[in-house]
């Protein structure tokens, strides 16, 4: 049964290099999961310049609509923290995934919301990344 993910990168800082090396990260997580029928979708949800303690970013809203319609089985983000900086941001997003159906896979910790103890672990490093921003007070 064919998966068609969405590869969703961000960068807090406007770096074209940064969203390109996410993608490759997330695209090569794909290709190593087609004999699950995984594949990328063409469409690029990249939102480069924009924090992740935001919600209205132009890439992730788009997103949103292409998962409302039903053209996304599983988004891909290169590390949990690319989706979200704010837990209640992350709660309305897991919420909505799960609303859709749509399972959320990070490349580099190999996590997914698929899994009991992968949902645990989106939800241990959201709340890091959350910690993080208010103690460090930005991206690192």
């Amino acid at each position: 049964m064919q998966k068609r993910c969405a590869i969703y990168t961000r960068s807090a800082i406007e770096s074209e290099t940064c969203v390109i090396q996410q993608r490759k990260n997330a695209e090569r997580m794909v290709e190593a999961r087609w004999h699950e029928g995984w594949i990328a979708m063409p469409d690029h949800y990249d939102d480069s310049g924009f924090s992740g303690c935001l919600m209205e970013r132009p890439a992730l809203q788009r997103l949103f609509r292409d998962i409302e319609q039903g053209f996304i089985d599983i988004v891909i983000v290169e590390n949990a923290n690319r989706l979200s900086r704010s837990m209640m941001d992350f709660v309305k997003i897991a919420t909505f995934l799960d609303k859709h159906d749509v399972t959320l896979v990070s490349a580099a910790e190999k996590i997914g919301t698929d899994t009991p103890v992968g949902s645990l672990v989106f939800w241990l490093l959201q709340a890091h990344a959350e910690y993080i921003e208010e103690t460090v007070g930005g991206e690192i």
